[in-house]
């Protein structure tokens, strides 16, 4: 599936999901949206269901402020 230009990358949003260890080493970029509850879901679902991820945190980009996620 080829996305359209107007679908691909962050479209202002305020939040982006940061995981470590998937898909690449250090620090990959996975989501943006404006809600962090639900980036937040989708961080700790991976920090505790994919063997690979051992980091998951959120920035938000209005505010420059990190939000790190726990098991």
């Amino acid at each position: 599936m080829t996305l359209t230009p107007d679908r691909i990358g962050d479209k202002g949003q305020r939040y982006v999901l940061y995981v470590k260890g998937w898909p690449a080493e250090g620090g990959n970029r996975i989501a943006y949206g404006n809600n962090k509850f639900a980036l937040a879901d989708t961080g700790h679902r991976l920090l505790t269901t994919h063997p690979r991820v051992t980091e998951a945190w959120i920035v938000d980009r209005r505010e420059q402020e990190l939000i790190e996620i726990e098991k």
